[in-house]
């Protein structure tokens, strides 16, 4: 059904990035609004879901984030987004966020915080830059050749890169190695294996893991190209080299434990039990959903020879490699340390993806806050395309036709009415230091008895803080306000709702009670000295250097994940004296942690931001000191204090309404998410990191990004090139039309 003048009216659900990027990706196929009209409904008087950010006018108009968001150079199609964007807004030179360049500045270095001896260390890791100029993704959505490597290809990078990693390493640890297995001989290999081994062995003995490493590599080569050179040779007889292989990495790493230098034996090791677990799940020809089963430590232990499972075990269960990558997707059921859980599709998909297809730089930094720098500039590009945002949405349910066909109806609680003479919401107050920003509040004077609102302290966000009546209860029906609707609110707000679907339909009950979420919470810190005067290791000069500050991850609870910010210093506004470094901290909370109350929650991450900051920053800034002596004069304040009051100018939040909740990818899930063209009903379509996209399904800016993107082509019918690896269902999708290849070359 369509309006009078042919339109069809589109509502779209939540302002987060899934519902932004099929805004975005409807207005670029119908640039001159001859399709399709857009209304946005928005809770709260932001855009930018889990990535929203506010100023706060009380301390220099300084930015406050839900959490720490940093991009990947692989996020290809955020990337576009954000690249077609500021291309189409065409802001003037000398415009802080005139392009993509100046909204993100590269780093290729980050840490790992390994504990050797009690304390922790720095483990750094260094990726290769692309060049100045170079930003994944493309100016244009159609332009975008969504082509990303095979599996095999993947895996074949993969063994050539701990090839590369360990090197001559190798000679210096004993076969048999100390406490280690003895490496099985190769007599047992068929005689093709043996001949491809001896061939790139260049006369080392057979029993030589550099050989068997190139030899591998060799036969993933082959294979990899349909080379039929070596008769017989298959995936198998990698996986059986490599096993041998192991044994003596594994010996490599016990001699090598607790040196610098051995740290290399960590990552082959992870990076061989990866590459020989897809191998004996049939990852080249099913596809990473195979390993959807298992966690990936299971995973990692199950890929291991029998007479190393002891050994392997126990370098698992203390290696700050998973430890990390858990942190990084803060996957913790409901927040418990104790219980970490992470799909080993979902992390090897990740590390493969992160590692393998990056271009210009690992990780991208913002040079503002994360909701001016992309919330901002998609609303005015929407707006300048006629899409109508209605803020003070509070969405409440959706109601489905009873013979469950199609959604007939969204109800809808206005939070806020607009105050005589004021037509419309402006978001935006003054600019910042020439950036169009959000507010960390509503702008009180554009709302109706908003003065008294704001001595109330309401918070229109906040699910769980006392709110006022809504001021109209709006029912918008299909055929009249709607035709099509995107849900682009996150899964955690799902089961409410949408429980009329959960009730009438059991794919909609089994996603809603099978993804789980977890709340985070967050620290970010203001202080007096820079970056490279707070001591540490973590801030030592670099070879290469890199122009911003550190980044760090696996590091002490609950806020084990580290960024210094302060590139987003000339963003702010400070009164004299200004802070000269931004540091930002997160983790998870549990659900144990505080009852679902917004001041008691707020008070438990003060509670754990104190007790860590005293306890264990200064393993991270060797100046800060501890305890008792732990240096608040450190922490920047705008208005006089001493000591630990300092603290009290500084930021924290916990997030745990249903919409700020993390999505996590638990084992055994996958096949709960829904498709975002595929809700079931006729004229829904899904937006959000929550939903099934080709490749990695994670918590992550660049697929809600991919699942946006998905929406918009399933409700439009026109093919969108989505960039990603074609590898969650390997070759037996081949005859998808979505199917994509390569961006790099190989």
């Amino acid at each position: 059904m369509a309006m009078a003048d042919g339109k069809v009216k589109i509502a779209i659900l939540g302002g987060g990035m899934g519902a932004m990027s099929a805004a975005l990706a409807l207005t670029e196929i119908d640039p001159n609004r001859e399709k399709y009209e857009i209304t946005v409904h928005q809770l709260g008087w932001r855009l930018g879901g889990k990535t929203a950010s506010g100023r706060n006018p009380t301390y220099g108009q300084r930015i406050e984030e839900h959490g720490l968001h940093i991009w990947s150079g692989a996020y290809d199609n955020a990337f576009t987004l954000m690249r077609l964007t500021f291309k189409a807004l065409k802001r003037p030179r000398g415009d802080p966020l005139a392009t993509i360049g100046d909204a993100f500045k590269r780093q290729n270095e980050f840490f790992l915080t390994s504990d050797e001896n009690g304390t922790y260390a720095p483990w750094s890791f260094w990726f290769d830059p692309d060049g100045p100029n170079v930003f994944p993704g493309a100016d244009c959505l159609w332009a975008n050749d969504p082509v990303m490597p095979s599996i095999e290809t993947l895996i074949r990078r993969m063994i050539a890169w701990f090839e590369r990693l360990i090197g001559d390493h190798l000679e210096l640890a004993s076969p048999a190695g100390r406490q280690g297995a003895a490496m099985p001989g190769i007599s047992d290999l068929p005689p093709h294996v043996q001949s491809l081994i001896a061939s790139v062995s260049n006369g080392r003995p057979a029993v030589d893991a550099t050989a068997l490493l190139r030899a591998s590599r060799r036969a993933a080569e082959l294979l990899e190209n349909g080379d039929k050179s070596v008769p017989g040779l298959d995936w198998a007889d990698v996986a059986d080299m490599l096993r041998r292989a192991l044994y003596v990495v594994f010996a490599a790493y016990l001699a090598f434990q607790g040196r610098p230098d051995g740290r290399i034996f960590e990552q082959a090791l992870v990076g061989i039990l990866i590459a020989i677990g897809a191998i004996d799940n049939d990852c080249i020809k099913q596809g990473f959903h195979t390993l959807d089963a298992f966690d990936f430590r299971e995973f990692l232990l199950q890929s291991s020879p029998d007479l190393l499972k002891d050994d392997i075990r126990t370098f698992l269960s203390s290696t700050v490699l998973l430890r990390a990558l858990y942190d990084y997707c803060f996957a913790y059921e409901a927040g418990e340390r104790t219980k970490p859980s992470l799909s080993a599709c979902t992390a090897v998909q990740s590390l493969l993806r992160l590692g393998l297809t990056y271009k210009g730089a690992f990780f991208f930094k913002a040079t503002a806050g994360f909701g001016d720098t992309i919330f901002t500039p998609i609303y005015q590009l929407l707006k300048s395309r006629g899409v109508t945002f209605c803020f003070f949405h509070n969405v409440t349910a959706l109601l489905p036709s009873a013979d469950g066909s199609v959604i007939e109806t969204i109800i809808i609680e206005q939070q806020a009415e607009l105050a005589p003479g004021v037509p419309e919401y402006d978001p935006f107050g003054p600019p910042v230091a020439g950036i169009h920003s959000w507010p960390n509040a509503p702008l009180w004077d554009q709302i109706l008895n908003g003065k008294k609102l704001a001595s109330e302290g309401v918070n229109f966000e906040n699910y769980y803080s006392p709110q006022p009546p809504p001021c109209a209860t709006l029912p918008l029906q299909q055929g009249r306000d709607f035709d099509q609707v995107i849900l682009g609110i996150p899964v955690g707000a799902l089961g409410t709702i949408c429980k009329a679907l959960v009730d009438q339909r059991q794919d909609w009950a089994d996603m809603v009670s099978n993804l789980a979420t977890v709340r985070t919470e967050a620290l970010q810190f203001w202080v007096d000295r820079a970056v490279q005067d707070l001591g540490g290791p973590f801030v030592a000069p670099q070879t290469p250097p890199e122009a911003l500050g550190p980044i760090a991850t696996g590091y002490v609870s609950p806020l084990d994940t580290y960024s210094d910010m302060s590139q987003l210093l000339p963003a702010e506004d400070w009164p004299s004296p200004k802070p000269l470094s931004v540091a930002y901290f997160c983790g998870v909370m549990a659900d144990s942690a505080a009852p679902n109350d917004d001041k008691l929650a707020t008070e438990r991450a003060k509670q754990d931001g104190l007790v860590w900051t005293t306890s264990q920053l200064q393993g991270l800034w060797s100046n800060a000191g501890k305890g008792a002596a732990f240096q608040w004069n450190l922490l920047h304040v705008v208005y006089p204090a001493t000591g630990q009051d300092r603290f009290d100018q500084q930021f924290w939040r916990a997030n745990i309404s249903p919409s700020e909740r993390y999505v996590l990818s638990l084992p055994n899930t996958l096949q709960y998410r829904l498709d975002p063209g595929n809700s079931g009903y006729a004229n829904l379509f899904l937006a959000g990191d929550w939903t099934k996209v080709p490749e990695v399904n994670v918590g992550a800016v660049e697929v809600a990004a991919m699942s946006g993107l998905a929406a918009a082509s399933a409700l439009s019918g026109v093919k969108i090139p989505i960039v990603y690896a074609n590898t969650l269902y390997g070759p037996l999708a081949a005859g998808r039309a979505d199917v994509a290849r390569e961006t790099r070359q190989s």
